[in-house]
């Protein structure tokens, strides 16, 4: 029963396994003459360590969370949302130095609360919704 559940966590959480700013990375003009940039340049070079994060959660929190059980959901919670945020923040700034219109503050804000929503388990399940969800759906009408 566990291998079942922690293969079926594996399968979701391979769904985005890409970070936020790798994607922002994947997305950039090459053309525009800010990608030459400094400054753009100095942050693709540091795309990789939010990669390397995502990668090292999407193993180790499943693990944890089924090692530890219920005692550990807020703090892995806190710590994915926290890692999460810092990441959809670094994609922004990015986007911004590479001459990409920057997702803004009520995108980056949707993408965390989702991510929190989907909660510990779902790992990375998250970054996989906010791609085919717009950032900021309409209220239905009553």
């Amino acid at each position: 029963m566990i291998f079942k559940v922690f293969a079926g966590t594996v399968f979701l959480t391979l769904m985005g396994c890409a970070s936020h700013s790798t994607d922002m990375a994947r997305q950039l003009d090459q053309s525009l003459p800010e990608y030459r940039s400094k400054a753009c340049q100095q942050t693709l070079g540091e795309v990789w360590v939010h990669q390397d994060i995502k990668n090292t959660a999407m193993v180790a929190t499943p693990m944890l969370a089924l090692a530890t059980g219920p005692v550990s959901t807020i703090p892995l919670l806190i710590a994915h949302v926290g890692l999460s945020a810092a990441d959809r923040v670094d994609a922004s700034t990015l986007a911004r130095r590479c001459g990409v219109p920057a997702p803004g503050v009520v995108s980056i804000s949707t993408g965390i609360a989702t991510d929190a929503a989907l909660g510990v388990l779902g790992g990375s399940a998250g970054a996989a919704v906010t791609k085919n969800l717009p950032a900021s759906a309409p209220i239905p009408a009553r």
